[in-house]
């Protein structure tokens, strides 16, 4: 499964603001040093692609969907991580589209944030689950300075099977996602701050698809970004259920 190029929290913070007028991250928890998309591996085997944003996670192996919170230390440069491991419940496009949600199990993860010369930080040590455990290295991908813009994710996004048009309404955008099967989501994008390349995402209809679907009155929430390969990536959150979806122009 190819995995996304650019990525996390599973319970988003109702009260971030959609607005770019903020000088500073809106939050105090000292893991927004962590903000970001992060790649690697775990024992230096496979691909993962993390979020990191306002000390939550987000983030998928191609096997399974990760879900959680992270801390982090200033004065010593430790990182702390608590993550759910997600069994995959619905895989589509060669990885473009995934649902997690399945059989979970806890991760904890105990390490060290490597600061290089370059913008390029590296966060490195060990995790423990249950009678096992193993390493973890992960780095930033280089895009977390981008800025950001509505207009940047006007247009038709395609997978091999998904569709999404995203149109402008006001101050934000609208987002309607359907499929040959007869999947259908819709929902808004909000600017969250344009010196960083994150959007927050409200997703408010999801119906006849294979994999988290919302009843009447619910809604999912979630964040977009385009990634280093211009592609719009998309994380969303369900209860227990992660939504990660890639489309490309």
């Amino acid at each position: 499964m190819r995995v996304p190029i650019i990525v996390i929290s599973l319970l988003l913070s109702g009260c971030l603001s959609n607005t770019s007028d903020l000088d500073v991250e809106p939050s105090f928890n000292t893991a927004i040093e962590l903000n970001g998309f992060w790649e690697g591996q775990f024992n230096q085997g496979g691909a993962v692609r993390f979020l990191f944003y306002d000390g939550e996670i987000y983030g998928t192996d191609g096997s399974s969907g990760y879900r959680g919170s992270l801390s982090y230390n200033d004065s010593e440069q430790s990182v702390s991580m608590s993550m759910k491991v997600l069994g995959l419940t619905t895989v589509e496009d060669s990885g473009d589209y995934i649902v997690a949600g399945g059989d979970s199990f806890l991760r904890s993860f105990s390490g060290l944030l490597i600061n290089q010369l370059s913008e390029t930080n590296s966060i490195v040590g060990n995790y423990t689950q249950t009678t096992e455990g193993g390493s973890l290295s992960v780095t930033t991908d280089g895009t977390w300075q981008n800025g950001s813009a509505l207009w940047q994710l006007l247009g038709t996004w395609k997978t091999d099977s998904y569709q999404l048009n995203v149109g402008q309404s006001g101050n934000n955008n609208v987002f309607f996602g359907e499929s040959a099967s007869g999947c259908t989501f819709k929902g808004d994008i909000y600017l969250l701050n344009d010196r960083y390349p994150l959007f927050e995402v409200n997703m408010y209809e999801r119906s006849n698809c294979t994999g988290m679907n919302l009843t009447t009155g619910q809604s999912a929430q979630g964040y977009t970004a385009i990634n280093g390969r211009g592609e719009l990536e998309m994380y969303v959150v369900l209860n227990d259920e992660l939504l990660v979806m890639t489309f490309s122009k």
